[in-house]
């Protein structure tokens, strides 16, 4: 159950609040509070330090958490599976390579594709005006 606590105002004026209630009124320089049971007015900065002093003393005498294992163990390596064995109609010496074309691969600017593809595009290219 929180503390309650009698607040008198500058003015004069007497209200029953809780430790949330003490600091609405932080603002009025002669605010006075007095804790319920006691008979000592004290200024209400002093009392709200002191409520803030015995929070930040709780919070320091609870005890942290563990902390968790931010990651889980690398799983066990796969097993090797043992090398195939190929039949002996595949390591034959008759298996051979089935191309054999004596053409070279051409690519980029040069290649015949590029070069039809660039004269076409030329007939539909307008001349770029002079620069003067």
């Amino acid at each position: 159950m929180p503390q309650r606590y009698k607040l008198r105002l500058g003015d004069g004026t007497v209200v029953s609040v809780d430790s949330d209630g003490l600091r609405t009124w932080a603002g009025d320089g002669r605010a006075m509070a007095q804790a319920v049971g006691t008979q000592a007015w004290r200024p209400l900065l002093d009392v709200l330090a002191e409520e803030e002093a015995a929070a930040r003393l709780a919070r320091a005498l609870v005890p942290p958490k563990p902390r968790q294992e931010a990651t889980a163990p690398p799983p066990p390596p796969a097993p090797v599976a043992p090398p195939l064995e190929l039949p002996a109609s595949l390591t034959s010496p008759r298996a051979t390579s089935t191309v054999t074309s004596k053409t070279s691969v051409r690519s980029g600017w040069n290649a015949p594709c590029t070069q039809v593809s660039n004269r076409a595009m030329r007939s539909f290219a307008r001349p770029r005006p002079p620069p003067w």
